[in-house]
């Protein structure tokens, strides 16, 4: 999957760390009354303790901020905000982030929930070397009642072994794979300094995706540094038919979001082997053609807007090859 070049072993220390530097756990919280109390709760039973939390309630109409408060009962801990305007997932995740001050950021979906050890695993990784960016573990899919979510699609691990890979290698399997294999934000930890507040977290090599996807996110920090990959899983993700991304999941414009990212990227420094770009926009003529197949009937501009696509990804993808052919017969192609 990886050549020998761009991977090489993680250890971990044994014992994991209870303290070090300050890890600012971002919450961002709406109408989660069912699942916010254990996300909290998996934050606060952690081992590593040098922790700030940050919650920040969206204007949820159910019980979730009365809950939150119950949960903390006090903790110095965790800070609570309470907006006074809805601003939505991305408003909302940016108030925690604008909010919060530790070296390292650890974000916590309100459904989804941490192993105790996981904080302390990700914190070692960071510190066992500075070039790595980002750190992730695979997760569990649960369902709304905490139960395995379908336990034949779990995620595989990469390796054996905790590893440290390359982050361009890693954003060119992303990217030709067509798969935010990192995952959700539950799973990673990175540095405030690699990707501030003032970012423009969803902008990728100067384009913007035409759905909201954090998988821009994970790039941006593998166009930077290495990626620490942990072997052990250290959260749950939950699948429910409330939850955002679940509700995304349904919509077939994925492909138009993912041409953005295979551009931006390559002003990052991605895919600049030209095999590797041929093979992600191959995969993206049929992520396409599979979203064009979906389309309901009225969806008469997106189908339009879908087809144009497809046809300048394949006179790319036709460029590549002739190039390709050029290089490989030292000439023109026959």
């Amino acid at each position: 999957m990886f050549d020998a070049s761009t991977v090489s072993r993680l250890l971990l220390p044994n014992p994991l760390p209870t303290d070090g530097p300050l890890v600012s756990v971002l919450i961002p919280s709406y109408n989660y009354d069912r699942f916010v109390g254990t996300a909290l709760r998996s934050v606060l039973d952690q081992t590593y303790r040098n922790l700030e939390v940050v919650i920040v309630d969206d204007c949820s109409t159910d019980r979730a901020l009365e809950i939150i408060r119950t949960t903390a009962d006090g903790d110095p801990r965790v800070t609570v905000h309470n907006n006074e305007s809805n601003l939505g997932n991305k408003g909302n995740f940016f108030r925690c982030y604008e909010l919060s001050s530790g070296p390292l950021v650890k974000p916590l979906l309100a459904d989804d929930r941490l192993h105790p050890t996981a904080i302390a695993s990700f914190v070692a990784a960071l510190q066992s070397d500075p070039s790595l960016t980002l750190a992730m573990s695979p997760r569990e899919f649960v369902n709304d009642a905490g139960a395995l979510w379908r336990p034949s699609e779990q995620p595989s691990t990469f390796a054996p072994v905790d590893i440290s890979i390359d982050g361009v290698a890693f954003g060119n399997l992303m990217l030709t794979s067509l798969a935010n294999i990192v995952g959700e934000p539950s799973t990673v930890m990175w540095r405030r300094d690699d990707l501030p507040p003032d970012d423009d977290f969803f902008c990728i090599g100067g384009h913007y995706p035409t759905a909201v996807f954090d998988g821009t996110w994970w790039l941006k920090l593998m166009a930077k540094g290495k990626v620490a990959y942990l072997t052990t899983t250290l959260s749950q993700s939950r699948r429910h038919a409330a939850q955002v991304s679940w509700v995304l999941q349904q919509r077939p414009s994925q492909a138009g979001a993912w041409y953005s990212i295979i551009q931006g990227a390559k002003n990052l420094g991605f895919l600049k082997d030209i095999s590797d770009e041929r093979v992600a926009l191959c995969a993206l003529v049929g992520f396409a053609l599979l979203d064009i197949g979906r389309f309901g009937p009225k969806a008469h501009q997106e189908l339009k807007e879908m087809l144009e696509m497809t046809k300048e990804v394949m006179e790319k993808v036709g460029d590549i090859t002739e190039l390709t052919m050029r290089e490989t017969s030292g000439g023109s192609p026959q």
